[in-house]
């Protein structure tokens, strides 16, 4: 595929670096349609892919250079299908090349899982700073807490329905704790009814708890 190529590099350098991310990732894996963010960019040609596509290859072709074995073990992580490690990785390569000099601070990535810290930058009077790359998304409290609510949104509007509600406002509020898969699963298992019994009850709350001894 020809690439649309607006950066200040010759198509020859660019070749270079798109053959680098075959090399790094398989031909095989990249064209795959497993939902990876990866292998949607390489089926892109547009500009902004392709710019993309050469920070990526640039980073690891630099950590490479640099510690080999521990870009090997990233590029593992980069194919992962775990979200949260190939985000991870990615943003470590491209967070590691970012603060990378080599003749003024000179950066090596830190071991493997090490807990702490990402990097060791070297200043130029040989003093050591030990850098933590942080890619801040959506927690996985988050994740969760959107999938299970659009659960019990989708079931909701199909109980609206069933019992013929007029307009209504719905609020679920938890007031102790952030909800766990029990007090999802025990409002799913009530939700029914609930609808039922509060679409002509005079008192407009419902509370559902838990017994406690």
């Amino acid at each position: 595929m020809k690439r649309r190529n607006s950066l200040k590099i010759s198509d020859e350098q660019l070749d270079f670096y798109l053959k680098l991310l075959e090399e790094s990732f398989s031909i095989k894996w990249l064209h795959e349609n497993s939902g990876h963010p990866l292998q949607a960019l390489w089926k892109r040609n547009d500009e902004l892919a392709t710019s993309e596509l050469f920070t990526l290859a640039y980073a690891i072709h630099t950590l490479k250079k640099i510690d080999p074995l521990w870009t090997k073990k990233q590029l593992e992580m980069v194919k992962s299908n775990d979200k949260n490690n190939y985000q991870g990785a990615i943003f470590e390569f491209i967070g590691l090349n970012m603060i990378n000099n080599p003749l003024e601070h000179p950066v090596k990535p830190a071991k493997f899982n090490q807990a702490g810290y990402d990097g060791i930058l070297t200043r130029s009077d040989n003093t050591e700073v030990r850098v933590s790359i942080k890619n801040y998304g959506s927690s996985t409290f988050e994740r969760s807490f959107e999938r299970k609510a659009k659960s019990i949104e989708a079931k909701m509007l199909g109980l609206l329905k069933k019992y013929k509600y007029p307009p209504v406002q719905i609020l679920l509020d938890f007031p102790d704790k952030y909800p766990d898969e029990r007090d999802w699963k025990m409002l799913e298992e009530r939700l029914d009814e609930i609808f039922k019994s509060q679409r002509t009850a005079k008192e407009p709350f419902t509370a559902l708890v838990e017994p406690v001894n």
